[in-house]
């Protein structure tokens, strides 16, 4: 479910059940641009423990070119096991290059990158996957389609 305050207080009483949840947080100035930033939220009485998965950077339908730095989250409350970060070509990839995998949680920081030239991809549409795992095997996934420009 999500939420969206334009001003104000969040409070844990919009959230109707104990579960993990990501709040967002998106800063626009008309002359800086925008910055996003994702952060675990655990609500109730700790028992969920579910891992996060959050892309934060690129947003959706961001242009790649060149070196694209990928930021975002990458923990669980609990152990967690690893993350893997992928690519795959179109909406939705039968196939995944892996760009990086890391058993070091990241909070609102750098998962990994994209070099377009060094992968050799063609120009079109591919999709960002985030898979977190903890040592239980409970996983979080998330994903975002990106534009991938040739250079």
């Amino acid at each position: 479910t999500a939420y969206e305050i334009t001003y104000g207080d969040w409070s844990s009483d919009v959230c109707s059940s104990d579960l993990d949840y990501s709040l967002r947080l998106r800063v626009a100035d008309t002359k800086l641009g925008e910055l996003r930033f994702a952060v675990p939220v655990i609500i109730g009485t700790g028992n969920v423990r579910t891992p996060v998965a959050a892309i934060s950077a690129p947003v959706g339908g961001a242009v790649l070119k060149g070196t694209t730095t990928i930021t975002g989250t990458a923990a669980s409350p609990g152990t967690m096991r690893d993350y893997v970060l992928e690519l795959g070509e179109g909406a939705v990839p039968t196939k995944w290059t892996q760009l990086r995998k890391s058993t070091t949680p990241v909070l609102n920081n750098t998962l990994g990158s994209i070099e377009v030239a060094g992968l050799g991809l063609r120009a079109g549409l591919y999709t960002l996957r985030l898979t977190v795992t903890d040592a239980g095997g409970g996983t979080a996934s998330t994903q975002v389609a990106v534009l991938v420009q040739s250079p």
